[in-house]
């Protein structure tokens, strides 16, 4: 199964004509790091696609690991990293069976992660592991509401997020910061372009003793 996924993206980044969601960052990234408690001088990016994401911060000054599963996705991406005069440290890996690293980052963020529910959960329980206390936990994603839509995303309700659900997957580890599920409107290339019923999350990994 997990072949099949990366022979899918890696064809679909090979045949685009254009970034597949747009040039610029989700609006809930920006949003999340526009706070003013939010600082991170190092990230992890899991589900990166070609880096729109990871690049943005990393031309903050943020020092950015990138993961996704399409090796076609990374190719593209470090391109574009050196067109922008940046340096990422890219990786291609499986989110289901990657077995992560030893470093840890001040955030850690998801964006458009949507595997099925084991893969999304490890993936989440991944991210926080690497997090130093304090660190920023960053995802956003699909809500179930979004199957009703059929307009984009996932047709599959086992890859889409439910608020409850992921919430479980985060806490006790993390205090919650944020966490929302409704209407938002997408202006991120063509296959995120109109109205999606996401689910967004904020929160911090919890400090010891907290």
């Amino acid at each position: 199964m997990a072949e099949s996924s990366r022979q899918k993206w890696d064809a679909r980044y090979r045949e685009a004509q254009a970034p597949l969601f747009g040039e610029h960052p989700s609006e809930f990234l920006r949003q999340a790091t526009a706070r003013s408690d939010f600082e991170a001088a190092s990230a992890l990016f899991l589900a990166d696609g070609d880096g729109r994401n990871s690049r943005w911060l990393g031309q903050k000054g943020c020092a950015v690991t990138a993961v996704d599963l399409s090796d076609a996705a990374r190719i593209q991406a470090g391109a574009l990293d050196r067109a922008s005069g940046l340096s990422v440290n890219r990786l291609t890996a499986d989110l289901a069976v990657w077995p992560g690293m030893d470093e840890r980052f001040d955030a850690a963020i998801l964006i458009a992660l949507h595997s099925g529910t084991t893969t999304r959960r490890r993936a989440v329980e991944t991210a926080i592991r690497h997090l130093t206390p304090g660190g920023w936990l960053v995802l956003e994603g699909f809500s179930s509401a979004q199957a009703d839509r059929g307009s984009m995303g996932p047709t599959s309700p086992e890859k889409l997020y439910d608020l409850t659900e992921t919430r479980s997957w985060i806490e006790p580890e993390c205090r919650l910061v944020e966490a929302m599920e409704g209407l938002v409107l997408l202006d991120e290339g063509e296959r995120h372009d109109g109205y999606a019923d996401m689910v967004h999350i904020l929160a911090r990994r919890r400090c010891p003793g907290e």
